[in-house]
């Protein structure tokens, strides 16, 4: 219910389809983040030191990973 409250504070005079973009864009911030922390904890388990390497966070290598996400979802609609 906590949560609740905070974000119809943080809401203030948007509408709720004004809102809706505002949450929709930091639900994706988020997932988006998420992917990088999971692209650097696979690097550095690699142990190649190409953590700090840029080249490994351009957008073929996020999309991989993006679709390694995917993947148990879509496997999981399939049987459905």
């Amino acid at each position: 219910m906590q949560l609740y409250e905070t974000a119809n504070k943080l809401r203030g005079n948007l509408t709720a389809s004004e809102y809706l973009n505002v949450v929709l864009c930091l639900v994706f911030l988020k997932y988006i983040s998420d992917c990088f922390e999971k692209r650097y904890n696979e690097l550095v388990a690699e142990g190649g030191g190409f953590e700090e390497n840029r080249d490994e966070y351009m957008p073929s290598c996020i999309v991989r990973t993006i679709v390694d996400e995917l993947q148990p979802f879509e496997e999981k609609m399939a049987r459905h």
